[in-house]
């Protein structure tokens, strides 16, 4: 949801996708070699500021397994820490992380395992009741407190997952006091 944000039938969309189905409909390109991803992915070199590698997903619920593979692959640790209220997805590995409502998870468990879900920090509806600046980010000292010294292993954990931005709870940014430099 929000991930093409072109309007509403937008003209220009209608006619490059009409005339792209005129040349095909559906292919993968992890199994088939086509052009346009290797084009978009030169085009987006030229203008990023650093070289990058690809990986082009049919949706987020489909970058979010690729990026929890990619995680634990490159790091060879299992566990991750994900943030309650969040949406990730509806298969099995993103379920683990969404928790906006039990409708979503119902009759789905055991779900991926490994996965720690902690309240998020987020100041504009504290989980723990508290004001910034006076609460001195207790629920960034919660998570290493509470969870990371009793009982998720740091040295175990392939990464953290989270929203930047809440769409489910109305397009809210999150963490806006708690900065990289501060955790």
């Amino acid at each position: 949801m929000g991930v093409l944000n072109v309007g509403q039938s937008n003209p220009r969309i209608v006619e490059a996708m009409t005339n792209k189905a005129k040349s095909f409909m559906h292919y993968s390109y992890t199994d088939f070699g086509f052009r346009e991803p290797v084009e978009l992915a030169e085009r987006l070199n030229k203008i990023l500021p650093m070289q990058c590698k690809y990986f082009f997903a049919s949706g987020g619920t489909e970058a979010n397994e690729a990026a929890l593979k990619i995680a634990r692959h490159f790091t060879k640790k299992q566990l991750f820490i994900g943030f309650i209220d969040s949406f990730h997805g509806r298969t099995f590995g993103t379920m683990a992380f969404s928790s906006t409502s039990p409708a979503q998870r119902r009759y789905f468990h055991p779900l991926m395992p490994g996965v720690t879900l902690v309240p998020y920090p987020y100041c504009y509806r504290c989980p723990y009741k508290l004001k910034y600046p006076d609460c001195n980010l207790w629920c960034v000292d919660f998570i290493d407190e509470w969870v990371l010294q009793k009982f998720v292993p740091p040295e175990e954990v392939a990464g953290f997952f989270f929203e930047p931005i809440a769409p489910n709870d109305g397009m809210l940014p999150r963490c806006s006091h708690v900065h990289f430099q501060d955790v």
